[in-house]
């Protein structure tokens, strides 16, 4: 339709929608039909993962552009393995199975789209466990190494209902805030990553304030009575 209102049918055998406002240049930049579709215009990366880390130890923070990766006080990070996934056509200053240099703690991966509109700098920072010696039923542990005997963990599967709370901030510190969209007092149960329950408490009402200034480094999970379980990262 245009301005005076006559209408018109079209065939569009692509379509895409972008989550900014393209300028001048950038929609310049697609050029008129091809066969070869609509350049891409994501600069993401996906599935971050270093030689030697905890296993679904992984957090992403999109809206920042910021991947959380733990791992063992005992892996070397001076020269290891670092691999991701990019978005369709998009293209990194580094080939997605590369050896990198982490001991400063973090690396930054520079994205570039496919249709080279967008360049985004994803930082990934590397949380070290610190050696932390447990007692679980009697038996002495060494978390780090993930060495257990003689201990019957709960297995802890994916929940698909829908969660009605949310946390912040996630990774955490001291404190961790459960957000409820219910008033009701409700109770919640965390867990470490081998089903052992590590903590417990009632909400209080829409916010609640866990402490976690017990806990170790690493990564929990956290279950509020009804709703789906939520991973965070303590460090």
């Amino acid at each position: 339709a245009d301005y005076d209102a006559e209408t018109a049918p079209i065939y569009m055998s692509a379509m895409q929608t972008r989550e900014y406002v393209m300028n001048d240049n950038a929609i310049k930049a697609l050029g008129g039909p091809s066969s070869a579709g609509i350049p891409v215009g994501d600069a993401n990366i996906y599935n971050v993962d270093i030689t030697g880390a905890i296993e679904d130890s992984t957090l992403a923070d999109f809206e920042n552009h910021i991947y959380y990766v733990t791992v063992p006080s005992y892996v070397s990070l001076k020269k290891t393995q670092l691999s991701y996934d990019l978005s369709f056509g998009a293209t990194a200053n580094k080939s997605t199975a590369s050896l990198v240099d982490l001991s400063s703690g973090s690396y930054t991966v520079n994205v570039k789209s496919q249709d080279k509109n967008r360049t985004t700098p994803w930082t990934i920072y590397i949380n070290k466990m610190k050696p932390q010696i447990d007692t679980v039923t009697d038996t002495i542990h060494k978390t780090d190494t993930v060495v257990v005997t003689d201990t019957v963990f709960t297995g802890i599967g994916n929940n698909k209902h829908a969660s009605y709370f949310s946390i912040y901030p996630n990774p955490a510190n001291e404190t961790l805030t459960i957000k409820s969209s219910a008033a009701d007092v409700m109770p919640y149960t965390i867990f470490d990553t081998y089903g052992r329950q590590v903590g417990y408490g009632k909400t209080e009402g829409e916010l609640t304030t866990v402490h976690l200034s017990t806990l170790p480094q690493g990564v929990y999970i956290i279950n509020v009575q009804g709703g789906s379980m939520i991973r965070f990262l303590k460090i």
